[in-house]
Parts: C-alpha cells; structure tokens; sequence
C-alpha cells in the first residue's frame, strides 16, 4: 500500500484576476452567481458562507457578521465549521457588495431575512441565527 503523498502549493502558479476579469466573472451568469462571485470576490467569503447571506447580518454599514453557512453536502444551514454555536466572524462589507446584497433581496426576496442564493435548501426556523434573532430556542 503506497503511503498518500500530500502536494505543496506553488505560489508562483496562483494568478488573482484583475478588476476587469472580475467584472467578467461577476457578469458571467444569472442574479445568484452574481451575488455569490460578489461576496466571494468582495468579502473574502468561501461558497458556503455566501450561500448563507442574511440581511440580519449587516451590523454596521461596512460589516458584515458571519454567522453560519451552507453545508455543501446535506445542502443545510449550519454554524460555522470549527467554531461553537452561536460564534461569527465579522468582515468588511464594501459598499458595493452591501448594495448587491440589498438589490438581490429586493429583487429575488427573502426567507427568514436570509438571501434565496440557495434555491436547494429550506431555511430552518431554529437556525442559529433566526432563533437568536427571534428569540425563540
């Protein structure tokens, strides 16, 4: 049995797109990608944690509070991997992303305040963020 061999990463491959490439990309596809390539590219967001977009977390013009994210697997909302329930991890929120975050919600609507980015799941009313935010347990 051949041992499993790990690869190093070779930063003289990475290659980070321009503003041009990223407008490109932004474009490439319908509302939702846009929405996700723009939380992606504007707040450092991994797939899962833009996925989870919440209108409840805009906390401040130019924050944006991560509270939970979309398991890619069982296609479920979830606290964020490593961290105890209820953690988040605030990020910069330019004004740009925060207006594309308003247009979409206005645009495509909302469920329980979180973005329908992801038309494959169902939002759970005991979610970490809604029962926070509601109250309830």
């Amino acid at each position: 049995m051949m041992a499993a061999r790990f690869t190093q990463d070779d930063p003289e491959r990475a290659v980070i797109p321009s503003p041009a490439q990223l407008r490109d990309i932004r474009t490439a596809g319908d509302d939702r990608f846009l929405l996700i390539a723009c939380l992606m590219s504007g707040c450092g967001m991994r797939n899962g944690k833009a996925f989870a977009v919440n209108l409840n977390n805009l906390v401040a013009d130019d924050v944006y509070r991560i509270t939970e994210q979309v398991s890619q697997t069982t296609k479920t909302y979830g606290c964020l991997k490593h961290r105890k329930p209820f953690d988040y991890r605030d990020v910069p929120l330019p004004a740009r992303i925060r207006e594309t975050i308003e247009w979409y919600a206005d645009k495509h609507g909302t469920v329980d305040a979180t973005c329908s980015a992801t038309p494959w799941t169902q939002r759970s009313r005991t979610s970490p963020t809604t029962s926070r935010i509601s109250g309830s347990t």
